[in-house]
């Protein structure tokens, strides 16, 4: 949900209108369903991080939050300086489970977009 002006101007009433926005829409979709989480990537871990620099927290950060950071990519604080706190994979899931999500098939119409050309089709036929 974005609202806003496209040159630089405040919004009337405040600049988080869409937080109601997102809340009344969800509150509706989400009605009488059980609450679950999503299964985490693979290539993310949770960790602590700074509040200073963003940065993985060390023992040395202090006003320290939970984020999310790419296995490949969790640099330790530079301005705290020491060694990085240790991550986890996946916190415990909102409602006690995960969300049961598969993908679903690719359309006939998208099929281009992963690599297949009419052309190509026709010289299967």
């Amino acid at each position: 949900v974005w609202c806003g002006f496209d040159s630089n101007h405040d919004l009337p009433g405040g600049s988080n209108q869409t937080l109601g926005i997102w809340r009344k829409t969800m509150s509706k979709s989400m009605e009488g369903k059980e609450k679950c989480d999503f299964n985490q990537s693979k290539d993310v871990l949770v960790y602590s991080y700074c509040g200073s620099s963003g940065d993985v927290a060390t023992s040395y950060c202090y006003g320290a939050g939970k984020g999310y950071f790419k296995t490949s990519y969790a640099p330790a604080c530079k301005v705290h300086g020491g060694a990085p706190r240790e991550g986890s994979k996946q916190p415990d899931p909102v409602g006690g489970k995960f969300a049961d999500i598969t993908q679903d098939p690719v359309p006939e119409y998208d099929a281009w977009r992963n690599g297949a050309t009419p052309e190509a089709e026709e010289a299967t036929e």
